[in-house]
């Protein structure tokens, strides 16, 4: 857990996770074809937008609490 959190917190298994991140899988004939992997890129971070303007959000105005040392 972070530091200044209890175990018993009730989003505990979210805190404990240290990175996010979205993925896309494509295929070899998409990959090689420029014109479709382009088109695809794009959708797939258009459609990444929400979810990190989501984490931007959360995170507003959040500092890491001083640990004590």
């Amino acid at each position: 857990m972070p530091y200044g959190y209890e175990e018993s917190h009730p989003q505990a298994k979210y805190l404990k996770n240290k990175s996010w991140y979205v993925s896309a899988f494509f295929t070899d004939q998409q990959v090689l074809d420029i014109d479709v992997f382009y088109k695809m890129v794009m959708e797939k971070c258009e459609a990444a937008k929400p979810f990190k303007a989501y984490l931007g959000k959360a995170l507003d105005g959040y500092q890491i609490p001083k640990t004590k040392r």
